[in-house]
């Protein structure tokens, strides 16, 4: 059980960056034998970071509270505690999930380019 938490933990950081970088995408993925703690504790400790950011943000910024909740809350069924398969990760699960994640970036993205002095010059005109 407790390396199906652990595995649990560094899946949702995993899947993260998958979403930003597709890479070595995989029909199964198979459990460690054994979990590494870094890896634990880092992703343990990032996603209590994202989480206290958002929750401070929240108020100003709701749409990341939206798509925080939304990543987090879809992803737990299909998360891997409770053991249905031999598999440690599933992308075809995460369809739903990362609609939050795109939430944040849909409307975050055009919230951070507001503040960028150089919008103008980096923006292309098609004529």
């Amino acid at each position: 059980m407790s390396v199906r938490i652990g595995n649990a933990f560094i899946s949702y950081i995993a899947y993260i960056g998958k979403m930003i970088w597709p890479s070595n995408l995989a029909v199964f993925y198979p459990y460690p034998e054994l979990l590494v703690r870094w890896q634990f504790l880092g992703s343990v400790f990032l996603l209590i970071a994202i989480t206290l950011a958002v929750i401070w943000r929240a108020k100003r910024f709701p749409y990341l509270a939206t798509g925080w909740l939304w990543y987090t809350g879809t992803l737990i069924p299909v998360i891997g505690i409770v053991q249905v398969a031999d598999q440690a990760m599933a992308d075809r699960y995460t369809y739903i999930p990362l609609i939050g994640l795109f939430m944040m970036a849909a409307w975050g993205i055009p919230e951070l380019l507001k503040k960028w002095s150089y919008r103008k010059r980096g923006t292309f005109y098609i004529i």
